[in-house]
């Protein structure tokens, strides 16, 4: 009878090891699916505002320095809001300078609006915490039928569930429709 049971032990514990990896997983793919969501869904009004108005206006001189009226500025503490919990410090900063802004206001730009018609998130089998994704974004101006482009790339999140790194590998051209 004893043996039996010890046979069996590892194999109920080797159920557990795989539901906590399923469902760290999950937690994963639902942080990077909402930031992607965020990213590719505009033009974000609220951002809009908050870049366009005068005492958000950061200056960066010649040296790095930066200055602006207040610090954090009301856009510093919405993009805080809406993005810092997902990334890790150093990916935030990088995110916010290359990412976040990056769409949302080309589609204001342009008066092209963004939709995310669905979302596909792959791990990468060979690299713990490695995540393809696919967004199919879906794009138009009031009146004309809606287009779609797909978004391509590849997302690093860490053991504690944030976005350690992310790239946007093709938009197959859908910058170049929002100029």
């Amino acid at each position: 009878m004893y043996k039996w049971l010890f046979l069996l032990l590892p194999l109920s514990l080797l159920g557990c090891s795989m539901e906590v990896t399923s469902s760290t997983e999950e937690k994963h793919i639902v942080t990077i699916k909402h930031v992607l969501e965020k990213q590719f869904t505009g033009p974000d009004q609220q951002l809009v505002e908050l870049f366009e108005d005068p005492e958000n206006v950061s200056v960066i001189g010649r040296e790095g320095e930066s200055s602006s009226t207040e610090s954090p500025t009301e856009l510093d503490r919405y993009l805080e809001e809406q993005y810092k919990p997902y990334f890790t410090t150093n990916m935030y900063e990088r995110f916010i300078g290359i990412y976040a802004m990056n769409y949302p206001l080309k589609s204001y730009a342009s008066d092209y609006q963004l939709r995310v018609g669905s979302i596909e998130v792959d791990q990468v089998e060979s690299t713990e915490g490695a995540y393809d994704f696919t967004v199919h974004v879906m794009y138009g101006k009031d009146g004309m039928e809606e287009k779609e482009k797909e978004v391509e790339g590849r997302v690093n999140v860490n053991d504690e569930g944030k976005i350690s790194n992310i790239e946007i590998l093709d938009n197959h051209g859908l910058s170049e429709k929002l100029k």
